[in-house]
């Protein structure tokens, strides 16, 4: 017990040597991208806007341009789209800006409307947001906090707008030198790495390019197809401004999940303020659910596969992150940073937590996840984590890479005094009852179809565990439908008594499983007897294990009197299946030729 206390306190000072360095430099990281704010930010945006325009400007040099004027091309034609859209924009916002306090006494009314449909919880729940709301009069003037004059709220109005104009200046620059001298800035950056870094680098950065253009273009697409369909809707239900709700809907959507919401927030809210009833704002929140159960099932999935590198949850935590670092830029830029910090993960070993916390992929392979399930007694999510594995794999690839994992994993920790009798004995059965739970197969195309009875016989004896009855319980499963009748003998059945039964039964073929460590030894002890005993009957041996020599594993069970030797369930079913399987009648008129059997290649 006092050996086992040791490792333990071994295992985790290791631990926090490894990741006390790690959690140092992330903290740091953190520290300085709160306080360098004004400093990334417009660097982290013209990166990205570079990402973008890249693929353009390419495009414009292939009509004989050189670099310089290609970029100004591109930057120039950018930057004048982009004054057109926010000069349209600010024109209707200017005017929605005047017009929607025109509209209060309608949105009181509604509100009334809705408080007087009955007592109760709903009319408190108005009562409340009134009293918040201060309870001011239609018509009612506002005075500005603390005295201030509107001189003083317009100063403060321009004051933001120079530092937008500046910031957007400044990213300006940053993208036209970016685009300009963008191989430069890569090879510098794979210079500070080293040369010794050098294939990994190049892979983290061919990597992360590619899932970040394609990100970013999906989602611009994606995005602009949404805001415009959903702009063209309220056209038609007759919101006004559908423009800038569109618009809106098409940035705001980049924030995941929320941004939609935000979007379609506004459209309602002056639906509510310029119809008469009811219909049209019911009609936007119809419009913009319809909308994004389409786009979120059907356009997405085909334009993004099945992932994009990033789990959800992941993006729900990394978007609260960087709104709390950047504010509503970080919202925005949540995203695309976030599969940055993935594929730095995937690539840099330092970094591999990230992409462990941050990544799609699953946290725990397969048949981990079921073994851990087992050990914490929980058998029906280790069941479903076994058939979810079978309907994307298949049911003797969940035997091979999953079932009988956790048959060798638990037998290894009893070994080591990690798990007692009882957890081993829990394992085993959940694993068993998780063999059973798998349907018989469906007989193969062209197969003759044999009733049950019919099926050849196979007699199989495990080495010298209970853990070598569940994988032969797990070949006869795959067997069942077409093959053969697996008939298991028990572990501790005495080997004299199996004698016997093989005498009365008459077996077509033997089969012995082994599920090492260990039963080597007995596998080579049962072979010789019963080779001596029925010499007619071939005899399979099952290794479940890759050995590390394979030849002298063969040499030494084919002398002691096996026929053919196999090192996994699938194989060990294959294998049954070209030994069993009827043969063909001959042609009218012709001989029928012997036929050799050779053994099926052994994967190594």
């Amino acid at each position: 017990m006092s050996a086992r206390r040791a490792r333990r306190a071994t295992s985790r000072q290791r631990l926090v040597k490894l990741h006390l360095p790690q959690v140092l430099v992330v903290a740091a990281v953190v520290v300085l991208l709160y306080f360098a704010k004004p400093f990334v930010v417009p660097l982290v945006v013209a990166a990205l806007v570079t990402f973008i325009l890249s693929p353009v400007v390419d495009l414009v040099q292939r009509l004989r341009l050189g670099r310089v004027p290609a970029v100004l091309l591109v930057v120039l034609s950018s930057v004048v789209v982009g004054g057109v859209i926010m000069y349209v924009l600010g024109n209707e916002l200017m005017r929605l800006a005047v017009e929607l306090p025109t509209h209060r006494a309608e949105i009181e009314a509604k509100l009334s409307g809705l408080r007087g449909m009955g007592s109760g919880g709903l009319s408190r729940l108005f009562d409340m947001v009134h009293d918040l709301g201060g309870g001011a009069a239609p018509g009612a003037t506002v005075t500005l906090a603390d005295g201030a004059s509107e001189m003083d709220r317009v100063m403060a109005v321009l004051d933001q707008l120079v530092v937008i104009l500046a910031s957007a200046f400044v990213v300006l620059l940053l993208v036209i030198f970016m685009l300009s001298r963008r191989e430069d800035l890569r090879n510098r950056a794979l210079g500070l790495l080293g040369y010794g870094q050098l294939t990994r680098s190049t892979r983290a950065t061919v990597e992360g390019a590619r899932r970040l253009s394609r990100l970013l273009l999906a989602q611009l697409l994606v995005n602009l197809g949404l805001g415009a369909v959903f702009g063209l809707g309220l056209a038609v239900i007759g919101v006004p401004y559908w423009f800038v709700w569109g618009f809106a809907a098409a940035v705001l959507r980049f924030i995941p999940y929320v941004g939609v919401l935000i979007a379609a927030a506004g459209p309602a809210l002056l639906a509510i303020a310029t119809s008469p009833g009811w219909a049209m704002p019911a009609g936007v929140v119809g419009l913009i659910v319809v909308i994004e159960i389409v786009t979120a099932n059907v356009i997405e999935p085909l334009l993004f596969s099945r992932h994009t590198g990033v789990s959800p949850l992941a993006l729900l935590v990394a978007a609260a992150f960087w709104t709390w670092i950047w504010g509503p830029v970080g919202l925005v830029l949540s995203t695309p940073l976030t599969l940055c910090l993935v594929v730095l993960g995937q690539h840099a070993p330092r970094f591999e937590f990230l992409a462990m916390l941050l990544g799609d992929l699953p946290a725990l392979p397969a048949h981990a996840s079921f073994y851990q399930r087992l050990l914490a007694v929980d058998e029906r999510e280790a069941q479903s984590v076994a058939s979810t594995h079978a309907k994307e794999h298949g049911r003797a690839a969940t035997f091979d890479e999953v079932l009988l994992v956790a048959l060798k994993w638990v037998r290894r920790d009893r070994e080591r005094d990690g798990v007692d009798a009882k957890d081993e004995a829990f394992v085993f059965d959940a694993t068993e009852r998780a063999v059973a739970t798998f349907e018989d197969p469906a007989p193969a195309h062209g197969t003759m179809s044999l009733e049950r009875h019919a099926l050849p016989l196979v007699m199989a004896l495990p080495a010298h565990h209970r853990s070598e009855e569940i994988a032969l319980a797990m070949v006869g499963r795959l067997c069942a439908a077409n093959i053969a009748t697996v008939e298991v003998v028990p572990s501790r059945a005495l080997l004299a008594d199996t004698e016997a039964q093989i005498t009365r039964d008459a077996p077509q073929l033997l089969l012995i499983g082994v599920l090492p460590p260990g039963g080597l030894t007995q596998a080579v002890y049962l072979c010789g007897r019963l080779a001596r005993a029925f010499p007619n009957v071939p005899i399979v041996v099952a290794y479940l294990r890759q050995p590390k020599d394979f030849d002298a594993l063969l040499i030494r069970l084919k002398k002691a009197g096996a026929s053919y030797v196999t090192t996994s369930v699938s194989q060990t079913a294959s294998r049954l299946e070209a030994l069993l399987r009827p043969l063909p009648a001959p042609l009218a008129g012709t001989a029928a030729l012997p036929v050799l059997s050779l053994p099926l290649p052994v994967a190594l």
